[in-house]
């Protein structure tokens, strides 16, 4: 008579899971100036800098009286050469627009549309990411550096373009595991870079 097996209870565990961090959250835009500055200290979102306006409206400025410059009235140039009088003019109007900050609230958002949800997945295979109708699928190898800090972690894929995940739409209790995570997947700051290492998980 056959006898049966025993089985043990580590016989039958389950392996452990693989990571998977899953997150829904509207992005602020305090949040996302907050990452412009996290990536460029310097800089950061560019035209919250006084001396980015001011160096932008001297731009205006200058644009503004290059005809006069080459020898053209306005009324010249607009009679002799409209298209470049049109060129001109939309650079001064837009270099005014930027330097005195008219509009540029309304333009953040409609550029980075933060009145919709972002949906994130974060898992061993990468990161996927829904947001303003499109689907973005990353692998790790997609990236090149992250940067964090107590408040946000921000993924750099491109040198235009970074995706920034707020600590507070994560599940309560794994913050310290998703950042180990990720800092196993990723360096901590971009190679050969003057910035300092921001990620909080040193070699």
């Amino acid at each position: 008579m056959a006898q049966s097996a025993t089985l043990h209870p580590s016989d039958t565990a389950c392996p452990e899971p693989a990571a998977h961090f899953e997150l829904r959250f509207f992005l602020t835009e305090a949040e996302w100036r907050e990452a412009g500055s996290l990536l460029h200290p310097v800089v950061g979102n560019g035209f919250d800098k006084p001396w980015v306006r001011l160096f932008i409206g001297a731009c205006g400025v200058f644009n503004l009286i290059l005809p006069v410059l080459n020898g053209w009235s306005w009324g010249d140039l607009i009679r002799d050469r409209p298209q470049s009088a049109v060129a001109i003019a939309v650079g001064t109007l837009f270099c005014g627009f930027v330097a005195t900050g008219f509009g540029l609230r309304f333009l953040n958002q409609r550029l980075n549309r933060l009145d919709l949800d972002r949906h994130i997945l974060v898992s061993e295979q990468g990161v996927r990411i829904e947001w303003n109708g499109r689907v973005f699928q990353y692998g790790w190898n997609d990236f090149l550096y992250f940067r964090s800090n107590s408040t946000l972690l921000v993924l750099r894929n491109s040198s235009a373009r970074f995706w920034t995940i707020p600590l507070r739409a994560l599940a309560p209790g794994t913050e310290p595991r998703f950042l180990e995570f990720v800092a196993r997947k990723l360096p901590r700051r971009q190679p050969h870079s003057w910035s300092p290492d921001s990620s909080g998980y040193p070699h």
